[in-house]
């Protein structure tokens, strides 16, 4: 039977990849006659990923993986889906013998002070914790009432329990917000596979704190170093190597760590408790709080994460001593590789090593931790932190970790059996499609087999009828799951390429004239308005500092930023200007006075803040701007502005892309091998300037006229010399070239790209007097061919363009060093590597239109020139964002005449209150008045949709509202419409009426009660 399954997922394997290759049809290209020599060796090596798949055993049946036995409609209905599409499970009410076995023991909890192993920076946050409560409109309009999900006597038990493992202490106060207080609840999440010794389902305890962080700010804490096990695709093993893994888990490690006495109120739980529940002989009750961190707060992770990494790279005997540079994280390169190189991964409380050893050597260390493990687990005896036996890994060959399957010897990295077969059958395609993602990761070109069912999840909505497509998607993923892996020992192409032509994003590669310094950057400041600019930003460097507005970062905040990373010596600041008023390439180019553009002198004003920052702390500051090539006006306003002379740099002298760049810096920069610099002296020459009928060759004139000729055309034809007769101008120059003993000459490529450049054009470009179309096109081209190889001739016989002998030694190691340190910085391997701005399912869910830029444009132009504006428009995804916009609201109102009204399309108070508080209030911000008004539509999702309607204030001042018709409809013998069901439309749901009440009040502030 074994072989008959292998058999079987063989065929499935082969079938969808014929399938795919064929277009996803049956009648693509197909083979015939005998199996090639590589066709063979393709299907053995499926073959053997299928037998890799199927004969992985459970770490419980000890058998052949199979589908679980399970009622799945049970299963699927204790999971929900959040509103981000993320499965959920129910909560489950509580009982002390459920929770138990998930309780540290009475002697380990909250055993250490949280404040003896933080950062001073941490430390300070903690001890400070109004600090981080919200203030006037970042608070919520209404405070969240999670509830207690246990009986009362069941409850009163678990306090006890809690209280005798030092995990709640009482507390007399807690914050109220507009008379409601801020407590929380508590409910249980099943633990996967544990039961009690009655039968029952073991559950974790988790702390409801919903309330709570309503009103706080998020401690973040080390939560960008968190990376999955997607990152592990990184390493990459010779034939002759393996990976031996070691780690450990901790027990109970969030119950371990005790928070400072101050916070237990701002995490108070709801319900008062009898002191004599707790064991306390004294009358009345009391209100308890978090003494430890709880799950369900939403700093807790960022801190835990900060607590385990202090406790990695602190040295002994407080902490492992760990290297800081071979630690796998996400906000970081991956670690360098060399002799004896054995990263390291922390995620909240596990640790794993690996080690990356030859084969005979490993054989040597079966059964031993590594190194490293040894010295954290020293640290972890010096502080008392228990950790379990059971799950430790000791120089193990084959492991889970963080849900991936890494098989050291075979080197594949893959998907656990356990959620490879966890499939859903049902219940919407986010949980489907979430458990997918897992496992594709590991082979990441199979996510081109999902496409439809993005599509079919953006849509929305809890029934989703499954299209034909989508079950041809499901089944053909089904049918790889044995090609979910990643071969660690697969290499790595040394020519890598990049490209600029992607939809939404950029293009990155490594020079050769990169050097090996060896040091890493700091955290970097990153700043950019345009959503997906900021996307790409993120990805890029997942660890810096973003801001939008370059115009609202403060000096004060620059200085918390840089006090911020430990040990710092130095800074690097440096940026560009937007080039959209700036560039040549522009004819519109406004110069500095674009917006856009004279943000240059923003930049220029931080720069010389962090330049006094710097001096202040006593540390090197190396600043830098680099722009476009500009006009000299500009030049001329910038070193004004930097007191700093620009230099040229251009890549011409090492590609064949021209892309000239000006570059400003303090420092003077010297030669060294491969980099020289050349001082230019431009020569004006003045004369007469040639005739334009001297420019074409006799029987050809221009079609628009040659006193229309612009000046920048006659240049042009002038730079390529004598293949377009250009005269007097390219006699100078070549006299000029001759006398001097340098002759430049230009290339080829150049005068053919010139050549075509200057006969192009939408209409025709260049005529000649007979006329015939066919006859004017074969001359063209004729003459065209003729010219440029009269000037590939004529360049032959003038100059030699071979270049100098090579001036650098070129290290052999470096491509392949390059290659490594490329692979340390992207994010997954396939069998390409993309790099993108990260956006949400698959680029081509979003459409590929706009708003018509001519529409837009007339609609800015006009002034006071309408009485009403209808917006009937799509949901705010994509090219409708900007009829959502401020940028919009302005333009409806100046184009309004005095009373106007505009309505907009509202969304739907049950889906989009956020979003429908925030227009209401830009709306104010901009007309007399501003209010919403609902709608009841039987087809609409929910039945309900709403509108925007704002006023421009009225040249008398009298009422501006839109909740009275302005004329009487009793004469327009309307079928539906009424005055009463107007004035109704504004009558709002009590808590979009708080929400947009309580948003008018200018500042709220918490008080105790």
């Amino acid at each position: 039977m074994r072989r008959v399954g292998l058999l079987v997922w063989h065929f499935l394997v082969v079938g969808a990849l014929n399938f795919l290759w064929g277009g996803c049809s049956g009648s693509g290209p197909h083979g015939s006659g005998l199996r090639t020599a590589r066709g063979e060796e393709a299907s053995q090596r499926i073959w053997k990923a299928v037998k890799a798949f199927c004969d992985e055993k459970g770490s419980k049946t000890g058998g052949v993986p199979r589908t679980p036995s399970l009622d799945w409609r049970a299963e699927l209905s204790n999971m929900k889906l959040s509103y981000q599409g993320e499965v959920v499970e129910k909560a489950r009410p509580l009982t002390l013998a459920q929770i138990l076995d998930g309780l540290p023991p009475v002697e380990f909890g909250a055993k250490i002070n949280l404040l003896d192993v933080v950062s001073p920076e941490m430390k300070e946050q903690l001890l400070n914790p109004e600090a981080l409560l919200l203030e006037g409109d970042e608070l919520p309009p209404e405070v969240p009432e999670p509830r207690i999900h246990a009986e009362k006597d069941e409850w009163h038990k678990i306090c006890r329990a809690l209280y005798e493992r030092g995990l709640v202490r009482p507390v007399k106060d807690f914050p109220v917000l507009d008379g409601q207080t801020v407590v929380n609840g508590a409910f249980g999440v099943a633990k996967s596979g544990k039961v009690t010794a009655e039968g029952q389902e073991v559950l974790r305890f988790i702390f409801d704190l919903r309330a709570s962080n309503s009103v706080l700010r998020v401690i973040e804490g080390d939560i960008k170093s968190l990376t999955g096990a997607a990152a592990f695709q990184r390493i990459v093993l010779e034939d002759s190597e393996v990976i031996r893994l070691s780690g450990d888990d901790l027990v109970s490690a969030f119950y371990l760590f005790e928070l400072p006495p101050v916070w237990s109120p701002f995490l108070a739980l709801r319900g008062a408790v009898p002191w004599r529940a707790l064991g306390i002989d004294e009358p009345g009750e009391t209100h308890l709080g978090a003494a430890v961190l709880p799950m369900g707060w939403n700093s807790a992770v960022g801190i835990m994460q900060h607590v385990h990494r202090r406790l990695a790279l602190e040295g002994p005997p407080r902490g492992g001593g760990l290297p800081s540079l071979l630690e796998i994280r996400k906000d970081a390169p991956f670690p360098a590789r060399y002799d004896g190189w054995h990263p390291w991964s922390i995620y909240l409380d596990d640790t794993t090593v690996f080690e990356v050893l030859e084969r005979q050597v490993a054989e040597s260390l079966v059964g031993e931790p590594a190194e490293a493990q040894e010295r954290l687990r020293r640290a972890y005896e010096f502080w008392g932190i228990p950790r379990s036996d059971a799950k430790a890994l000791n120089g193990v060959a084959r492991a889970e970790r963080l849900g991936a399957l890494i098989d050291g010897e075979e080197g594949v990295l893959r998907g656990s059996t356990e959620r490879a077969q966890r499939w859903v059958d049902r219940k919407a395609l986010q949980i489907f499609a979430g458990k997918e993602v897992h496992t594709l990761q590991f082979r990441r070109p199979l996510f081109s087999v999902m496409d439809v069912i993005w599509k079919q999840i953006a849509k929305g909505g809890e029934q989703v009828v499954l299209s034909a497509d989508t079950i041809q998607e499901i089944l053909l993923s089904g049918s790889l799951q044995p090609m979910r892996f990643t071969d660690l020992r697969a290499q790595l192409d040394p020519c890598v390429t990049a490209s600029d032509a992607s939809e939404q994003g950029g293009g990155a590669v490594y020079s050769k004239g990169l050097s090996r310094s060896g040091i890493e950057e700091a955290p970097e400041l990153m700043r950019g308005k345009d959503r997906d600019c900021r996307r790409l930003h993120r990805r890029v460097w997942p660890f810096g500092d973003e801001k939008v507005d370059i115009t609202k970062v403060s000096k004060k905040e620059l200085r918390t930023m840089l006090k911020r990373v430990p040990g710092l010596t130095g800074v690097v600041s440096g940026g560009g200007s937007p080039c959209q008023g700036l560039s040549r390439l522009s004819s519109e180019r406004k110069h500095l006075g674009d917006p856009r553009s004279a943000l240059f002198f923003q930049l220029v004003e931080k720069m010389k803040w962090i330049e006094e920052l710097a001096a202040e702390m006593h540390m090197w500051c190396l600043s830098f701007v680099e722009n476009v090539v500009v006009d000299d006006e500009d030049v001329a306003a910038m070193i004004e502005a930097l007191g700093w002379t620009p230099i040229l740099a251009c890549s011409r002298h090492l590609s064949w892309v021209r892309r000239p760049r000006l570059y400003w810096c303090p420092v003077k920069l010297r030669p060294r091998v491969g980099v020289s610099f050349r001082s230019l002296v431009e020569v004006v020459m003045e004369s007469e300037t040639e005739p334009l009928e001297l420019v074409l060759d006799k029987g050809w004139h221009w079609p628009w006229g040659e006193k229309e000729k612009e000046a920048c055309e006659v240049m042009r034809c002038a730079a390529v010399g004598n293949a377009f007769h250009c005269g007097v101008v390219a006699a100078l120059v070549n006299g000029w070239c001759a006398e001097m003993g340098v002759l430049e000459a230009i290339s080829p490529r150049e005068i053919q790209q010139a050549f075509y450049e200057v006969l192009k054009t939408d209409e025709r470009t260049v005529e000649e007097e007979d006329d015939s179309e066919a006859s004017h096109l074969d001359t063209a081209e004729r003459v065209m061919e003729s010219k440029v190889e009269e000037e590939r001739a004529a360049l032959r016989g003038k100059a030699s363009l071979v270049l100098p002998v090579e001036q650098t030694t070129m290290d052999r190691d470096l491509p392949a060093y390059l290659v490594e340190q490329f692979l340390r910085r992207v994010e997954f391997r396939g069998s390409d590597v993309r790099l993108d701005v990260g956006t949400i399912y698959r680029p081509d869910c979003f459409p590929r239109a706009a708003i018509d830029v001519s529409r837009w444009k007339w609609a800015v132009s006009q002034e006071n020139s309408y009485d009403v504006i209808i917006v009937d428009s799509s949901d705010p995804v994509g090219p409708a964002e900007k009829l959502f916009s401020k940028e919009f609201y302005v333009n409806a109102h100046r184009i309004l005449k005095p009373g106007g009204v505009v309505c907009s399309q509202g969304e739907c108070v049950w889906l989009n209150e956020g979003l429908i508080a925030t227009m209401v209030k830009d709306y104010g911000a901009c007309f007399a008045s501003a209010e919403y008004a609902s709608i009841q539509v039987p087809t609409y999702p929910s039945g309900q949709i709403g509108a925007f309607l704002a006023r421009k204030a009225t040249a008398s001042g009298g009422e501006v509202s839109c909740r009275h018709p302005r004329r009487e409809p009793e004469a327009m013998e309307l079928r539906y419409y009424t005055p009463e069901m107007h004035a109704a439309a504004f009558a709002l749901p009590a808590f979009l009426k708080r929400r947009l009440e309580v948003q008018a009040t200018k500042k709220r502030r918490l008080s105790w009660d």
